[in-house]
């Protein structure tokens, strides 16, 4: 099942994603995979908390070192990313 997310804050390690509709997943999910539209790209993530806000910290499952180290170069693009002061978050 496909849920929108807002990355608060991402890294190579790990990212706090909040779920955008958090009733509609399941507390105990723990094994998610994370689908960027723009850059295409997917990373396995492991959901280690999770409140009733929506909120996830997770890590990620970083198994294949090519896609690892693709990762880590599209993190050191800011194209991609917004920042926002810490208020707006």
């Amino acid at each position: 099942m496909d849920q929108p997310v807002r990355g608060v804050d991402i890294s190579f390690f790990g990212c706090y994603l909040q779920v955008l509709s958090p009733h509609s997943l399941a507390e105990h999910t723990r094994d998610l995979t994370l689908h960027l539209q723009a850059p295409e790209f997917s990373r396995d993530l492991l959901v280690f908390d999770y409140n009733e806000q929506g909120y996830m910290r997770c890590i990620f499952k970083h198994g294949n070192i090519n896609e690892a180290e693709r990762w880590a170069e599209m993190l050191k693009d800011p194209a991609w990313f917004i920042r926002k002061p810490l208020s707006d978050a």
